[in-house]
């Protein structure tokens, strides 16, 4: 898992824009924030829809309102992550240490950026207080 998370931070680091998603919905926060959601599967630094076209959603658990539904990995989707996994770990294998470290210092700047947002979609989507959201991305961290 990490492997693709430093890919795609490695890819959102030097092109963020090629990873705005065809597949992503637009998902309101109840401060009335708005951001948009990938609602498809990650795989192959890529996202798409599952091959079955199934579905899952999620709710907020405070008032029961759909807040998304997104693709549903299916075993077919689930071959092909592993396949993909495989194939992306030899290249992350033989990168320089020192480019690897540099990888994940960025991806752990792009959470602390976006710690609010990322804590406020934490918060709404678990049902805990959106007072203070950052706390639990900061510990991630």
């Amino acid at each position: 898992m990490i492997i693709w998370q430093c890919q795609l931070a490695r890819q959102l680091i030097l092109q963020p824009r090629r990873y705005y998603s065809s597949v992503e919905t637009t998902v309101t926060l109840p401060s009335g924030r708005k951001y948009r959601q990938p609602i498809g599967l990650f795989i192959a630094n890529k996202f798409g829809v599952s091959r079955d076209g199934k579905k899952l959603t999620t709710y907020d658990p405070r008032s029961g309102r759909p807040i998304a539904s997104v693709f549903a990995a299916g075993s077919a989707d689930v071959n092909n992550a592993v396949q993909s996994a495989r194939l992306a770990f030899d290249p992350w294998r033989t990168t320089p240490g020192t480019e690897r470290g540099i990888l994940l210092h960025n991806l752990s700047r792009l959470i602390e950026d976006h710690k609010d947002i990322l804590g406020s979609i934490e918060a709404f989507d678990t049902g805990k207080s959106p007072v203070s959201p950052g706390p639990a991305v900061q510990r991630s961290l």
